[in-house]
């Protein structure tokens, strides 16, 4: 691993776990992650880095062989999976996921995002999809040279986000294989049915 330099110029990409339904489902044509890495390496600026950072729950998980045509890219840089996030977050030029909690944190922290996938933070102001290789130089281009943060659009987002939630232990679950009758007792299973109820217009 090379130790992270909050000085240098950087772009940040987080490791999707694999399989993941992020990916499978919301991304299908972005599911090869080393050849995403590849194309965003490639769309860099030539004095920048990307810094590629392992998912900790797939430690032991990928090949050696992996990592190696990783490192094998000039401008790519792994960074431990021990190392934060959000301080990679921080201190990142660009953001660069396919549907990952990190885009989402970065934008959080004041950062440009460019996306993959259909995540629910695209349609922010300072969130970038690509639908395409050829067209991910401009768009890093574009989020280098000309995005602005709203503060106030993000912060009427997250409001809007926080209000219409509710707190549901989906690994809880699964991690204890719950049968069906125990997810229905669930206190967030419940308060779940509730709000889908309530947004069918089943109830009031």
């Amino acid at each position: 691993y090379t130790k992270m330099d909050p000085t240098a110029r950087f772009a940040y990409y987080a490791l999707h776990i694999e399989p993941e339904v992020a990916m499978l489902l919301y991304a299908p044509f972005y599911c090869n992650q080393l050849e995403l890495i590849r194309a965003t390496a490639r769309s860099l600026p030539i004095d920048m880095l990307l810094y590629v950072k392992e998912h900790p729950g797939m430690v032991g998980y990928r090949t050696r062989a992996f990592y190696k045509e990783i490192l094998k890219i000039p401008n790519v840089r792994l960074i431990s999976p021990n190392v934060m996030g959000t301080h990679l977050s921080r201190h990142t030029a660009l953001a660069v996921t396919i549907t990952s909690t990190s885009g989402w944190e970065s934008l959080v922290l004041k950062r440009p995002v460019i996306t993959f996938g259909d995540v629910y933070y695209n349609d922010i102001p300072g969130v970038e999809r690509c639908r395409g290789y050829e067209e991910l130089p401009y768009l890093v281009q574009k989020q280098l040279n000309e995005w602005q943060h709203d503060e106030e659009t993000l912060v009427n987002y997250t409001s809007a986000l926080l209000e219409d939630s509710v707190e549901v232990d989906f690994s809880g679950m699964c991690n204890r294989a719950a049968t069906l009758e125990e997810a229905k007792e669930d206190e967030g299973m419940e308060a779940l049915a509730r709000k889908l109820a309530l947004k069918a217009g089943i109830t009031r």
